[in-house]
């Protein structure tokens, strides 16, 4: 398994277990709150921002993207552009 494959799972990972924690704390389901967080539901990015930085407080993560493809999120770090 190559690195970006790595980083590439632990993000998705992160994003939603991220998305399962709110899910369970706004007693809304998991589809439902991935399909708000995908359509940039404000509240739910803000909440999903929160919810990360209290998980790792020096992360570096400036925005998140779907692919539609293989239907895994994935996380940019500011300044990094995703290689695709």
């Amino acid at each position: 398994m190559g690195n970006l494959h790595s980083e590439q799972h632990l993000s998705n990972d992160l994003v939603v277990n991220t998305l399962r924690n709110i899910s369970k704390e706004q007693a809304i389901g998991y589809s439902k709150i991935k399909k708000f967080f995908s359509e940039g539901d404000a509240g739910i990015a803000k909440t999903f921002w929160i919810m990360l930085r209290k998980k790792l407080p020096n992360h570096k993560y400036s925005s998140v993207y779907f692919c539609p493809t293989c239907k895994k999120f994935d996380l940019e770090e500011q300044g990094k552009k995703i290689p695709w």
